[in-house]
């Protein structure tokens, strides 16, 4: 199994748009973000993007989240999800956005998280 202490490492070495989004908001955001999402995956099954938002992760400091993708693609990196296809937003009029299921949930697959 992986350890979930790995997923608080530095940031990744290859920074696109979405990596420099997360350099802009800061290393200290990038951890908190780190720390609430695996927090979120041994709690929940699912997540979805909008499940950010709505479930007290840390804003971004500089308010755009797009920041949070660099914490989505570091988790999966990192084993802790795995895509599960699509599921339609919280947000946006029901468009699709992708649905994540956690590897590391310690409750009852049936109960929590997001559909």
């Amino acid at each position: 199994m992986i350890e979930p202490a790995m997923f608080t490492e530095a940031l990744d070495p290859n920074p696109d748009i979405v990596g420099r989004t997360a350099e802009n908001a800061g290393e200290a955001w990038v951890h908190a973000a780190r720390r609430w999402l695996e927090r979120y995956l041994t709690e929940n099954p699912y997540l979805r993007p909008d499940d950010a938002k709505r479930n007290g992760c840390p804003v971004p400091p500089t308010g755009e989240w797009r920041a949070f993708g660099s914490i989505i693609r570091h988790a999966l990196k990192h084993g802790l999800m795995v895509r599960a296809g699509e599921a339609p937003r919280g947000s946006g009029h029901g468009a699709m956005a992708p649905r994540y299921r956690s590897l590391i949930f310690r409750g009852n697959p049936r109960v929590g998280g997001s559909v």
